[in-house]
């Protein structure tokens, strides 16, 4: 609950040499392995998508094939969407009043311990499993731990739309329990294993396109295991519509151009994992 984690991207004039647990890599040819499933990790994703493309030019690897896309994403900030975005993060903070309170462990309605796990007895995306870890490389080599196991495959999805030559996205104002600040900037979809998500023209469009392969530009499973997951994957979709298929959002959702996403994600807290993870894999 309330955990950050700082990415950092360095640029050096010299190419450091290689020690043999790294390599130099690309970007393309990392985003070649990102789509294959479970393969590029949760940390190498997070920190690629804050690369502030707009601030480089259009000097080297760009996420657009379609360069087109990118020159006018990048040379027309879309101010408003910032302001709209804004306006719905800063009503959630100022009205929504949330309270976190401490509760004894055992003390959780329907939730069990046995056989060394704490789970819901009534299912729920996630149970609570105790592991001995031994691990090389690191300062401490042995230790004992909880460690968070999905019981299913939750699904992200960013839907997406050409709107008169600037390639938009569908993103959505999303409060979560834990969340540093309450609220942030998530995908289209987001839903947990086993959940019923909001149900709304958004959802039934994005799963009927998913349902029928129409549109779908990236489909991949990657894993956020590692840290305080056990083998945890989640499935990361991204789908391409007409805009006049989604005449009127539902409020919360908000249209956005790449380029406003881009610089919103060098701001702290403003763009979530889920969105950040759907943008790394971005090659359009």
């Amino acid at each position: 609950m309330g955990k950050r984690n700082r990415n950092v991207i360095l640029m050096e004039d010299t190419q450091l040499e290689e020690p043999p647990t790294h390599r130099w890599m690309t970007l393309p040819q990392i985003k070649e392995l990102m789509k294959h499933d479970n393969l590029v990790n949760m940390d190498t994703r997070t920190v690629l998508s804050c690369i502030p493309y707009v601030l480089l030019g259009d000097e080297g690897d760009v996420p657009f094939k379609n360069k087109l896309y990118f020159n006018k994403t990048a040379s027309s900030l879309d101010r408003q969407t910032i302001v709209n975005i804004y306006k719905q993060i800063n009503d959630y903070k100022m009205f929504q009043k949330g309270k976190t309170e401490r509760i004894p462990l055992f003390g959780l309605k329907d939730w069990k311990m046995e056989k060394g796990e704490f789970y819901h007895t009534k299912g729920y995306p996630f149970k609570l499993i105790f592991c001995n870890i031994a691990i090389e490389g690191r300062e401490v080599t042995e230790w004992r731990q909880p460690l968070f196991a999905a019981t299913g495959i939750a699904t992200f999805g960013l839907i997406c739309c050409d709107d008169e030559g600037m390639l938009k996205f569908l993103v959505r104002i999303k409060p979560e329990v834990g969340c540093f600040d309450g609220v942030e900037i998530g995908p289209t979809i987001q839903e947990e294993a086993g959940s019923i998500g909001q149900e709304d023209c958004v959802s039934r469009l994005f799963w009927s396109r998913l349902k029928s392969n129409t549109g779908v530009l990236s489909d991949v499973l990657l894993s956020e295991e590692g840290g305080r997951f056990y083998q945890e994957q989640n499935r990361n979709v991204i789908i391409s519509i007409k805009k006049d298929e989604l005449p009127a959002i539902p409020e919360g959702y908000v249209w956005s151009d790449y380029g406003t996403l881009n610089i919103l994600t060098q701001i702290n807290n403003c763009l979530n994992i889920q969105l950040r993870n759907l943008l790394s894999i971005l090659e359009i």
